[in-house]
């Protein structure tokens, strides 16, 4: 009953939530650690925009956001109407990131590194969004939602922004908890909020088992120092069950593309909850739970303010 109320009052307020997914340039090839490194560095020294792909999110501010925010904040969205936004690595040339990842030697810790991240600026996703779209690698899943989830995504940024969630960008961290995201995490977490269900594909997710030995900046409890030379050279496959691992599993932009693409070759879909059949359960906010420095009240209006649409 709770899911045809939701579609009914997102039918009359006309208020859709939007996920832009956009794939690598060329498949990155997880079959082995050693394939995934090499197709991994090939995307990003070809200069794309998107050498692992991306998401964005985009959904409608509701009518009462500069009420639910301090008056700093509402100056910043003033005469807003919609939040385009996702999270990302700060810029950092090919070379700079090899010369971190071989200098802190992590190997296949680079999964687990915590990286400095920052919100897309609107500037930045209506620029790459263009940019992919002449290229056809844009697809897109769109979802009619109500007053309340708009609220409900809204106060979800505003903490991300206040606790300094979107500083960091990483892969298996608790996005819901506020510990951070990558770009994918990130959005799947705005679409279960869409859709009122913890909504993520099998058919979307990567999973490895990362092998203890290819571990190394003190990641995962492990101390080794693994250079790049072997991850190619020992990475010839992930580990077996029976053999020291951690699973590593993540939603997958280049999956998410390709899953859209096969049910539907314009790239557009619309999502309604009822047809939702892979679903773990009723989408439920969690507080926030993350020690890191708060915000001050200059940076969060900064934030706002480039995340929004005028």
């Amino acid at each position: 009953m709770a899911e045809t109320k939701l579609t009914d009052a997102a039918t009359e307020t006309q208020l859709e939530f939007v996920l832009h997914v956009i794939p690598p340039p060329m498949k990155l090839d997880w079959s082995t650690p050693r394939s995934l490194l090499v197709t991994t560095m090939i995307n990003h020294l070809r200069g794309d925009k998107a050498p692992i792909g991306h998401l964005f999110v985009d959904f409608p501010l509701p009518k009462n956001a500069k009420a639910s925010v301090p008056p700093k904040v509402a100056s910043a969205i003033d005469g807003a109407r919609r939040v385009i936004t996702g999270m990302s690595r700060q810029k950092m040339s090919s070379i700079d990131t090899i010369k971190l990842v071989q200098g802190k030697r992590l190997g296949l810790g680079s999964f687990y590194y915590d990286f400095k991240g920052k919100l897309d600026s609107i500037e930045e996703a209506h620029s790459e969004l263009a940019w992919a779209k002449k290229r056809g690698r844009v697809a897109t899943i769109r979802v009619k939602i109500s007053e309340e989830t708009a609220q409900e995504m809204m106060d979800f940024l505003n903490d991300w922004i206040e606790h300094g969630s979107f500083r960091h960008y990483s892969g298996g961290l608790r996005v819901d908890c506020g510990e951070g995201a990558g770009c994918a995490e990130f959005g799947m977490h705005f679409l279960s909020m869409a859709l009122g269900l913890h909504a993520i594909n099998p058919e979307w997710m990567r999973r490895v088992r990362v092998p203890h030995r290819l571990i190394g900046g003190g990641f995962a409890g492990h101390q080794e120092r693994v250079s790049m030379f072997h991850l190619l050279k020992d990475g010839h496959r992930w580990a077996y069950g029976s053999e020291p691992h951690h699973v590593y599993s993540i939603p997958d932009p280049e999956l998410i593309f390709d899953w859209i693409k096969n049910h539907h070759p314009d790239l557009s879909m619309n999502m309604i909850p009822q047809a939702v059949n892979w679903h773990s359960g009723e989408f439920v906010r969690k507080e926030f739970d993350v020690k890191y420095p708060p915000e001050s009240m200059g940076s969060i209006q900064e934030q706002w303010a480039k995340v929004t649409v005028k």
